[in-house]
């Protein structure tokens, strides 16, 4: 395979004006995290999912990317809520993008279960650091959606942090 590194491409996000950057380097941190990606197929059509990933405890990880330089906002959300629970069957939502989220799309993803990646907690991703709520919203949404035990949502996300230390 070709070698890839994620470090050199935080530089090259912010000349990415089509997002295909962008769904890449979140389908590899996803696979990094020990994540079954199984597309990144953003693009018109798409309804709503850039990306969708199995993670280590079997939870359906549907991702949005959106390469913005200017702050994502609610309308964004409420459309990527619109399809990821009920289109595209997702145990973990996860919005990605290159700028800010709004206050009010802040307050609509906590809201509605979504999980957001912004520009800095995706440098702080690149640079290997675990984001650790989406291993939480995983075992949370495991727990909701799937009528598991609270042990077995705590493992999913024990699970989920386990593999991703060891693929690092």
């Amino acid at each position: 395979g070709q070698s890839y590194n994620l470090l050199s491409i935080d530089s090259e996000l912010d000349a990415d004006d089509t997002g295909a950057l962008l769904e890449l380097t979140t389908g590899r941190l996803l696979a990094q995290a020990g994540c079954d990606v199984r597309a990144t197929r953003g693009g018109g059509g798409d309804l709503g999912c850039d990306g969708l990933a199995i993670g280590p405890a079997g939870q359906r990880i549907v991702v949005q990317c959106k390469a913005y330089g200017k702050p994502v906002g609610s309308p964004e959300l409420q459309r990527f809520a619109g399809t990821c629970w009920t289109e595209h069957r997702a145990d973990v939502a996860l919005f990605v993008t290159t700028s800010r989220f709004t206050r009010p799309a802040t307050r609509f993803a906590r809201r509605n279960r979504i999980s957001l990646v912004d520009r800095a907690r995706l440098a702080a991703w690149i640079d290997g650091e675990w984001l650790y709520e989406t291993a939480l919203y995983a075992a949370h949404q495991a727990v909701g959606l799937r009528g598991l035990s609270i042990l077995r949502g705590i493992l999913a996300a024990l699970i989920f942090t386990i593999a991703f230390l060891a693929a690092r």
